[in-house]
């Protein structure tokens, strides 16, 4: 298959393949989610490289992929929306049929899960506030220019960087200076202002990979906090795209063997490589990571 990248003056053409990733790319690459997973603990990444983590399906994952796809309706839905009033109404029509949907699109993680669930996690999705502080960022900025920025030109596409030994799926790519840029979905809290470091990298890690295949280096990216409706769009200087090379040059020697030292953090308790972590030991030149 092949998709195009529209951009006001270019085109970019680049081969997707969407059979499992363990099948497209050999072990050798380094994902994307690898560089999330080391932004977190370091010991994740080689724990995932050795086994699949147990993924804990709690209702705040399950809130987190309600939210995630909520984010991707975000344009459609302020394109019709006169203001908040409005705004919130077509958000809470639009959640009950993704309440639906979801099953349908993550059927396989949720097979624990009733659909009789959905009503209490619909309730602690707060649509007000969401709708608040996007109407607020479009009065701003003005709608036009909000929604060209936020406009998927591809959802979730997988690309792969034999240079970076980089692949992995971007959440959207959007057309920023009339360039492909990445834009990052995150449901977790939004810092006061900016985005937090580790999303910084995790941007840059994500504008290195496009840069290969479009034939462009996305100089700018986008962070929504999807949870908060918070748009952020940021600059991609070179100190990011440096510290993201640095953590996939690392990532790359953790999967070699080398063992991370362990750091106790607030993640740890509901880490599915928990009782793995712990009786695991440390190496001395695990504190070089």
């Amino acid at each position: 298959m092949v998709v195009r990248l529209l951009s006001k003056e270019s085109l970019y053409d680049f081969s997707l393949d969407y059979r499992p990733m363990s099948e497209i790319f050999p072990f050798r690459y380094t994902k994307l989610s690898d560089v999330v997973n080391y932004l977190r603990c370091p010991r994740k990444v080689y724990f995932s490289s050795k086994t699949e983590e147990k993924q804990d399906i709690s209702e705040a994952y399950l809130k987190h992929l309600l939210i995630r796809e909520f984010a991707h309706k975000y344009p459609e839905l302020l394109q019709d929306a006169a203001d908040k009033i409005e705004l919130v109404s077509a958000m809470r029509d639009r959640l009950q049929e993704l309440a639906q949907e979801l099953f349908q699109i993550h059927g396989p993680e949720l097979e624990l899960f009733s659909e009789a669930q959905m009503p209490g996690i619909l309730r602690e999705v707060p649509v007000e506030n969401i709708a608040s502080n996007l109407m607020a960022y479009v009065n701003e900025h003005g709608k036009k220019k909000v929604l060209k920025e936020i406009s998927e030109i591809e959802t979730e596409p997988i690309i792969v960087s034999k240079k970076l030994n980089l692949t992995g799926q971007i959440p959207a790519i959007v057309c920023l200076g009339e360039k492909p840029s990445p834009m990052l979905i995150k449901t977790g809290k939004a810092p006061e202002n900016g985005i937090w470091k580790n999303d910084r990298i995790h941007l840059a890690a994500s504008a290195l990979l496009m840069g290969e295949h479009t034939g462009t280096h996305p100089t700018e990216g986008i962070v929504q906090y999807a949870a908060f409706g918070s748009i952020r769009k940021v600059r991609i200087h070179s100190t990011d795209r440096r510290n993201a090379i640095n953590v996939i040059k690392k990532i790359e020697k953790i999967k070699m063997g080398t063992m991370p030292e362990r750091k106790e953090n607030p993640l740890c308790e509901s880490c599915g490589f928990r009782e793995s972590c712990i009786s695991e030991p440390t190496s001395l030149l695990s504190r070089l990571f």
